[in-house]
């Protein structure tokens, strides 16, 4: 036994140095072709893994992109070389190159009882091109017409009432049955969203600490701990609902009303039934939660800013709802700029599967795991003016400016793993937004406190809506400091010279921006962070 072991570990010893030596075989000669490779970060191993894992990441990335490199090697508990990016056209170049990090989100297969569309690894997963289909304009329509319905349904439900309310619950009942409705043709019960609601808050809590948490994952898969089968549990309560939406699509065979059932369910490239299941479940997950809490900052930041609110229910009483995409521009500008300044998927995972060059010079070596802050590109002050205020008039300037901006606009990722449903959600987001904004005066009653476990909510935010009956008198958006917002004669449109009516509410009741945080983050210890999580 004692030369089997000297053996093995004289064989590993073999084969980590004749790695090390590829690796620097591959650095000089990349070197040599004039490439610069990626600077390190001066964060511990400690301190990086300590808040990766804890609910303060988000804050914890935007210290780091204020302080360290926008694209640089981070310390990790892993054996590949770990990247992180906050630079959005960095971000581009290696979403054009790289699948997803199976690492990171094949954590979800254990929780889902195999691979997913969601999970796999590849550039094309063989589904996707099918699961396409279910996004086409004519679906999107249906989705929208649809979505409208149900909005209106919620609208006069909560119109009747003078109490507040939980926006972020609201939002996510809301966006899984239109869902459920649009996409498979199922009106989904109350009792089966709340089913839905708590695999995802349980499998997603647990996924963010086996991620971080290499020891926590090898005790979970060799069952030392009994995290996996705890949600397992929760998740087979899922997969029953699943199921039934399923078997619902079979008996009816509506295509045109189920574009999503149809797109899973006619697709040939699943091996059996439990494969379209775990498909069905994924696009009911993936779904609901980003476009209800992405509902939810836009609804909060409307009801930061009631003169913008106000300014934006006067252009949408101007025209007919069928007219907003043109005549308002005001309207895509506020859910723009939500999307920007909070966006709820922090962060994404890839791997370089071959070398990536970047805008810089620098480059990304092949095999290198990469975590690209959304978070931080949409808030990176090389391309985003006040990155940290609220600015909606940013997207009404020049078609030029408007062209450079979006450029570096990448809220729902870019290349070949872009998020499937980014026109469904954009064209959501508008309409419900419209809608509220024209009818109601959204007054918030409870500040949201944000919260992290894979996606960025407002939670504990709570809201009043009080209906507006007579259309309102034109008055000016104008902030109280200087330069002030102002109105372009004979457009409708928002202006401003530089700044931002978000500069008058920066510090409202206690709320910190993210440029604050980043700097006070210097300040907190990770013994500090661990000790407010206990």
């Amino acid at each position: 036994a004692k030369e089997v072991l000297v053996a093995v570990g004289a064989a590993l010893g073999v084969a980590v140095a004749a790695s090390l030596t590829y690796r620097q075989l591959r650095k000089k000669k990349a070197e040599r072709k004039g490439k610069k490779p990626l600077p390190k970060m001066t964060a511990s191993l400690f301190e990086v893994t300590m808040n990766f894992t804890g609910p303060h990441m988000p804050q914890y990335l935007t210290f780091l992109s204020r302080t360290q490199p926008s694209v640089a090697v981070a310390p990790f508990p892993r054996w590949q070389t770990t990247v992180i990016c906050s630079d959005p056209q960095a971000a581009k170049a290696i979403f054009a190159k790289c699948g997803k990090d199976y690492y990171y989100y094949g954590v979800l297969d254990a929780f889902l009882f195999g691979s997913t569309v969601f999970t796999d690894p590849s550039t094309k997963p063989a589904q996707r091109k099918d699961l396409l289909r279910a996004f086409d304009a004519r679906s999107i329509e249906h989705f929208r017409t649809v979505s409208d319905s149900l909005a209106q349904e919620w609208l006069a439900k909560r119109a009747g009432t003078d109490q507040d309310f939980d926006l972020c619950h609201d939002m996510l009942m809301l966006a899984l049955q239109t869902v459920s409705k649009a996409g498979f043709d199922y009106d989904m019960t109350h009792a089966e969203a709340d089913v839905f609601l708590e695999t995802a808050g349980v499998a997603a809590k647990e996924a963010l600490c086996q991620v971080y948490n290499p020891m926590r994952r090898f005790l979970c898969t060799v069952g030392i701990l009994d995290n996996n089968a705890r949600v397992n549990k929760v998740a087979l309560k899922a997969w029953k609902v699943a199921s039934d939406i399923m078997e619902h699509y079979k008996k009816t065979r509506n295509d045109d009303k189920a574009p999503v059932g149809a797109a899973i369910f006619n697709s040939k490239c699943y091996e059996d039934d439990h494969h379209r299941l775990r498909d069905a479940i994924v696009v009911l997950l993936a779904a609901h939660d980003t476009t209800a809490f992405q509902t939810s900052w836009c609804i909060n930041d409307l009801a930061r800013f009631p003169k913008i609110q106000s300014e934006l229910r006067r252009q949408l009483r101007a025209c007919p709802q069928e007219n907003w995409s043109k005549e308002v521009p005001l309207l895509s500008a506020v859910v723009k700029e939500s999307q920007r300044l909070n966006s709820v998927g922090v962060a994404v995972f890839r791997e370089a599967q071959e070398d990536v060059d970047l805008p810089s010079g620098h480059y990304i070596e092949a095999g290198s795991s990469i975590v690209v802050d959304i978070y931080d590109c949409l808030r990176n002050p090389e391309y985003f003016e006040n990155p940290d205020d609220y600015t909606p008039e940013r997207w009404l300037g020049t078609p030029e400016e408007n062209q450079k901006l979006n450029s570096s606009f990448i809220a729902f990722t870019t290349g070949l793993r872009s998020c499937i449903g980014q026109s469904l959600a954009a064209a959501q987001l508008r309409s419900l937004i419209g809608c509220l904004v024209r009818d109601f005066e959204i007054v918030r009653t409870q500040h949201p406190t944000p919260s992290h476990a894979l996606t960025w909510e407002p939670h504990g935010l709570r809201i009043k809506l009080r209906p507006v009956e007579s259309p309102e008198k034109p008055e000016p958006v104008a902030a109280p400091v200087s330069p002030p917002l102002t109105l372009l004669p004979g457009t409708g449109e928002v202006s401003s010279e530089k700044g931002s009516i978000a500069k008058e509410h920066e510090h409202e009741m206690g709320e910190s921006t993210g440029r604050q945080v980043g700097e006070n983050w210097r300040e907190r210890t990770p013994a500090e962070s661990r000790r407010s999580r206990g």
